[in-house]
C-alpha cells in the first residue's frame, strides 16, 4: 500500500508539471469522443482539460456545451431520426487551432403539414423530429402549459420560426442535426446566443470616405456594437451576435457588389447658315466744293479723294465740284457650316463623368505692385486656370428595370472682350437638369438658336425713295445668318444588376427577438 501510494502521488506531481500538454492531450480525445457520440466521457475529458488549463476559453466552451447535452436526454420523437452525418476526418494540429463557424441545420428538405398539441418540449422534439433532427433543452426551460400548434406546407426553418412564436422561446444550432431551445428573454439571448468576429472583403475598389459612410450606415441601421474599417487593406472588420452579424454580411454584399457600368455617347451638333444679297446703283451722294483759283490770296485746294471736277467761274474765283464714278451692281453670296463633335464616356452607378470640350485660360488673380524704384525682386503672380468652352457632368444611376436617370449639368463659359482691373468678364451659361432615359434612347439635353435678318439702304436723299425707279438710284442689302447648336446624350448600360438586387429582403427579426440563423 505505500508502494502504491507513492506511485499515485508520483503520478500526480507529473500531471502538475506537464499540465499544458496533458490538457491538449485530453482536449483532442475529448473531441474524438463527441465525433463519435460518446457525449458523456466527451463531457468529463473536456472537464479535465479546463481543470488542467482553467484560463483556456475554448475548453470552458466545449465543456459548457457537452454539459447542456447531458443535462436532459433527448425527448423521444414520432418520426424516425436520420441516420447521422458521416464522421469528418481528423483535424490537423494547425486545423484545430482555426477557430470554427457557426453550426449550420443539415435538416431533411422538402415540406410538411404539421399539426400538433401538447407542452412546448414535446412539440419542439417532434417538429425536429419530423426534419431529421434532435432537442437539447436548456436547464432552466419550463413548460407553459398546452400549446395547439398547425402550419401547412412548411419546410424547417419555417415551422421552427413559427413553433419559437407561439412558445415564447428560440433555438440555437449547436451542430449539424442538434439544436437547442431556450426560453426567450434578454438575459438568455446574452447568455447563449454565439458572438462571432468576420471580416468582410470589399469587393469592388470604393473611395475611403464612400466606404466610413457605408459602414456607419449599416451599423447604425442593424445597431452593430463593434464595427471597424481597415482602409490599408480594404477589409471590414465587424464582432457582435451572429444574428446581427449574417445581416451585417448580407447588407455589406449588396452595397459592395459590382457595380453597373454605363457608357454614355455625346454629341454635340453646330448648324450654321449665312445669306448676303445687295444689288442697285451706287451714286455719288458727297459733293465738295473747292476753291481752285485762289480768292483773296487764299491758297488754292482740292477736296481729298476727287480728281475730277465741275468748274465755273474764272481766275482767282474758278470753283470745283468734286465728281466721283458711278457704278451699277448686284452680287449675292450664301455660305453654311456643320460641325459635329462625337465623345464618348464611361461611368459606374452613382458616380459622376465630366466631359471638357474647350480651352483653358489663365487669369490673374493676384499680382505684386512695387511703388520703389530700386526693388531688384518681383513677386509671381497669383494665376487661375479658368475652363473655357463647354463642361458636362454626367451621374447615372441605373434603376433595377434598366433605365438610367442622368443628373446633368451643362455649363458654357467664353470670354466678352471686356476688361475690369485687368481682370476679364467671362460669360457664363449654365444648365441644371434631370432626365430618364431608356437604355439606348437618344435625348436632347441642351440647345441654342439664334436667328438674325438685317436691311440696310443707302443712296442719293431723295432719288432713293422715287416709286418704280427708286431702287436704281440706291444700295440694297439684305443679311440673314441663323445658327443652332445642339447637345444629345445617349446612355447604354454595358453590365445590369443582379436581378434581385432591388427586391430581395434581409430577415432580421423584432428588436427584442432577433432572428438567429438557421
Amino acid at each position: 500500500m505505500r508502494v502504491i501510494s507513492v506511485a499515485a502521488l508520483l503520478l500526480v506531481c507529473s500531471g502538475l508539471v506537464g499540465a499544458g500538454p496533458d490538457a491538449r492531450r485530453l482536449f483532442q480525445q475529448a473531441q474524438k469522443a463527441e465525433k463519435s457520440g460518446d457525449v458523456v466521457r466527451a463531457y468529463i475529458l473536456y472537464s479535465q482539460a479546463v481543470t488542467l488549463e482553467p484560463y483556456n476559453p475554448e475548453y470552458w466552451r466545449r465543456r459548457e456545451l457537452m454539459r447542456l447535452a447531458t443535462t436532459l436526454r433527448p425527448q423521444p420523437v414520432a418520426a424516425p431520426v436520420a441516420q447521422p452525418a458521416p464522421i469528418p476526418a481528423a483535424r490537423t494540429p494547425v486545423e484545430e487551432r482555426q477557430p470554427l463557424p457557426p453550426a449550420e441545420l443539415q435538416a431533411k428538405p422538402g415540406r410538411m403539414d404539421l399539426e400538433l398539441r401538447g407542452e412546448p418540449r414535446t412539440l419542439f422534439s417532434q417538429v425536429a423530429g419530423a426534419f431529421g433532427l434532435e432537442t437539447v433543452f436548456d436547464p432552466d426551460y419550463q413548460s407553459a402549459g398546452q400549446v395547439s400548434f398547425r402550419l401547412d406546407g412548411a419546410d424547417y426553418r419555417e415551422a421552427i420560426r413559427a413553433l419559437e412564436a407561439a412558445t415564447g422561446s428560440f433555438v440555437i444550432p449547436i451542430s449539424a442535426r442538434r439544436i437547442l431551445v431556450a426560453r426567450d428573454t434578454p438575459q438568455k439571448r446574452a447568455d447563449l446566443e454565439p458572438v462571432v468576429s468576420v471580416e468582410i472583403p470589399m469587393s469592388v475598389a470604393v473611395p475611403a470616405q464612400q466606404a466610413q459612410e457605408m459602414v456607419r450606415g449599416v451599423q447604425q441601421a442593424l445597431g452593430l456594437v463593434r464595427v471597424a474599417y481597415d482602409s490599408q487593406h480594404s477589409v471590414i472588420l465587424i464582432r457582435d451576435r451572429l444574428s446581427r452579424v449574417r445581416a451585417a454580411q448580407e447588407v455589406f454584399d449588396r452595397l459592395t457588389q459590382s457595380p453597373v457600368l454605363v457608357s454614355l455617347e455625346v454629341e454635340f451638333l453646330e448648324a450654321a447658315r449665312t445669306k448676303s444679297t445687295s444689288y442697285g446703283t451706287s451714286l455719288q451722294t458727297l459733293f465738295p466744293l473747292s476753291n481752285l483759283g485762289g480768292f483773296w490770296n487764299s491758297t488754292a485746294s482740292a477736296a481729298a479723294g476727287f480728281t475730277r471736277f465741275l468748274t465755273f467761274g474764272g481766275g482767282q474765283t474758278l470753283l470745283g465740284i468734286g465728281l466721283a464714278n458711278a457704278q451699277a451692281f448686284a452680287r449675292t453670296s450664301q455660305s453654311s457650316g456643320h460641325s459635329l463633335f462625337r465623345a464618348e464616356i464611361r461611368s459606374v452607378d452613382g458616380q459622376q463623368a465630366r466631359l471638357h470640350v474647350g480651352d483653358r485660360y489663365p487669369i490673374l488673380t493676384g499680382k505684386y505692385l512695387s511703388s520703389t524704384a530700386g526693388d531688384q525682386f518681383t513677386f509671381p503672380p497669383s494665376i487661375n486656370m479658368e475652363d473655357l468652352g463647354l463642361v458636362l457632368q454626367l451621374t447615372p444611376r441605373v434603376s433595377g428595370s434598366g433605365d438610367v436617370t442622368l443628373n446633368l449639368s451643362v455649363e458654357f463659359k467664353a470670354l466678352t472682350g471686356q476688361v475690369i482691373d485687368d481682370l476679364p468678364v467671362i460669360a457664363n451659361r449654365k444648365l441644371e437638369s434631370e432626365v430618364r432615359l431608356c437604355d439606348g434612347e437618344w435625348a436632347v439635353i441642351a440647345g441654342l438658336m439664334s436667328s438674325s435678318q438685317a436691311r440696310t439702304i443707302s443712296g442719293l436723299a431723295g432719288f432713293s425713295r422715287v416709286p418704280v425707279i427708286g431702287p436704281l438710284f440706291r444700295r440694297n442689302t439684305r443679311q440673314q445668318s441663323s445658327d443652332e447648336l445642339l447637345v444629345l446624350l445617349k446612355p447604354t448600360v454595358l453590365s445590369l444588376p443582379r436581378p434581385d438586387a432591388a427586391t430581395q429582403a434581409v430577415g432580421l427579426g423584432s428588436e427584442p427577438r432577433p432572428r438567429i440563423p438557421l
